[in-house]
């Protein structure tokens, strides 16, 4: 029986990927993601796919693959879409970011999920920090009856379980290879089928603090007969975004925009220089799961005799992950926000979830007024989220380093254009430090030369034309179609 590739994800787009392999009576999708962009064009903050409806609004824009049994029982039933034996063996997953994962939550909890060990706890802390609902539901799952009123008490209770990809023992010989990216525990996968040999990178870099993961992993590759590679391309053709990330900073800052930088060495000799010889508070923004960029304030501020503070929901995440990133919450170069909640009594009853209340009794936990005392000498993380505390702290003047991606929608463009003003208010001096979790342009092009595979299929980018020019073996998939790999 011949292989086949269906893609349901991440063409034309950043994020999104679903790519369904079958092969000798087996079928696996490679990730499962949300795409931002999909779902951006029908919803918002406000506006968002009906709970009451399971799986329902998903299915009626598109934004999950239509195939039948594929789904959780519960969350099919109130659209009555098909159930029963569920068409694929498992789900591989490439790392831990939403637009690889995200939907997961949906597929039915008996099919396996594979992925790093790290991906594996990064998902199970993510969760547990998360805000619930069926979108968040990736390993513990509450089985809604609908249809019928049941105290929420009283809905079963499910598990999704995840495994390591090496627990995999089937008919397809597929091996997982570690890479280099913005959060840990990232890779790609070698999949060898009965007529073919494919590669699919995941998404990757050979400029981060990890960069040899990914220069070992090619080099082995490169010693491979390479029928398809399904490669990310996410720098390839984003020139517009990245040029409307200039214009809103120029714009609403008033200061150009630095030159990119090349590495995570460069990015933090840059940050030491604007740091050590500020007297002023500082705050910073990054990805909460980007443990590399995490590590790299948390040395800056050790070197800038200062303390790094974090909030609550990265403190759980050093606490799940402490034995890997080897950083605790109660780390004495570190303090944990305490930021109010419902009547501000600081009160743990008073709102906080169960998982908070033995973090806010470590020694090392501050509120607003105590870290007034010692502002100055604080590197404050400060994302887009966090902002609102600017009110309470009341920064004189001060330091923002902004260490995150450029908005790659319109909806992150808009909340991008909100976070700005609210620096330009508070009279903040910012800079743009940032270094891409994905390949440049170049980067791509020089691995596909060296790997020189059959066929290329560019996926996770914008830019499917530039390939297309580049390369004549160039395959662009349509969605929910079987691809000609003849």
């Amino acid at each position: 029986m011949a292989s086949e590739i269906i893609f349901y994800g991440g063409i034309d787009q950043i994020g999104g990927n679903k790519i369904l392999i079958k092969d000798s009576g087996e079928s696996f999708f490679f990730d499962f993601g949300v795409s931002f962009e999909d779902q951006g064009r029908f919803f918002a903050e406000f506006l968002k796919p009906r709970g009451v409806k399971g799986i329902g609004d998903y299915l009626a824009f598109g934004l999950i693959p239509e195939i039948p049994c594929l789904y959780r029982t519960d969350l099919s039933s109130p659209t009555n879409f098909p159930c029963g034996k569920p068409p694929v063996d498992g789900v591989f997953l490439s790392h831990a970011h939403v637009d690889h994962f995200g939907y997961v939550c949906f597929i039915e909890e008996n099919v396996p999920i594979y992925g790093s060990e790290i991906t594996n706890k990064i998902i199970e802390s993510y969760e547990t920090v998360g805000t619930g609902g069926i979108e968040k539901e990736y390993i513990k799952m509450k089985k809604r009856p609908y249809g019928n009123y049941v105290s929420r008490t009283k809905w079963p209770d499910a598990t999704r379980h995840f495994y390591k990809w090496a627990d995999y023992k089937g008919a397809i010989q597929i091996n997982f290879f570690d890479v280099d990216h913005s959060i840990w525990g990232a890779g790609g996968y070698e999949i060898d089928l009965s007529d073919r040999n494919v590669i699919f990178t995941g998404d990757f870099r050979q400029h981060g603090n990890r960069k040899d993961l990914t220069k070992n992993s090619l080099k082995k590759l490169e010693t491979k007969d390479i029928d398809i590679l399904i490669i990310e391309g996410t720098n390839v053709g984003n020139e517009a975004e990245e040029q409307q990330t200039k214009t809103l900073i120029e714009t609403i800052i008033g200061k150009p925009l630095s030159k990119k930088l090349a590495s995570e060495e460069e990015l933090k000799e840059k940050a030491l220089t604007i740091i050590q010889p500020s007297k002023s508070p500082v705050f910073v923004d990054f990805g909460i799961r980007d443990f590399d960029r995490f590590k790299t304030f948390y040395e800056i501020a050790q070197e800038c005799d200062r303390k790094l503070v974090i909030p609550i929901k990265l403190a759980k995440h050093l606490d799940d992950l402490q034995s890997i990133i080897g950083i605790g919450p109660s780390d004495g170069n570190l303090l944990i926000y305490h930021e109010p909640k419902g009547l501000g009594s600081y009160d743990e009853r008073d709102f906080y979830k169960k998982w908070e209340r033995p973090l806010y009794k470590l020694n090392n936990v501050k509120r607003s007024d105590e870290l007034l005392k010692e502002l100055d000498t604080l590197i404050i993380f400060m994302d887009y989220f966090h902002m609102k505390n600017l009110v309470d702290l009341k920064p004189a003047k001060g330091i923002y380093i902004h260490s995150t991606t450029e908005p790659f929608s319109e909806e992150a463009a808009v909340d991008f254009r909100r976070h700005l003003e609210w620096i330009k208010l508070f009279n903040l001096d910012y800079h743009y430090l940032h270094v891409s979790g994905h390949m440049s342009a170049p980067e791509i092009f020089e691995v596909i030369d060296n790997l020189a595979p059959k066929q290329i299929i560019p996926i996770h980018t914008k830019g499917t034309e530039i390939f297309k020019k580049r390369y004549p073996n160039v395959i662009i998939p349509q969605k929910g179609q079987k691809i000609d790999i003849s």
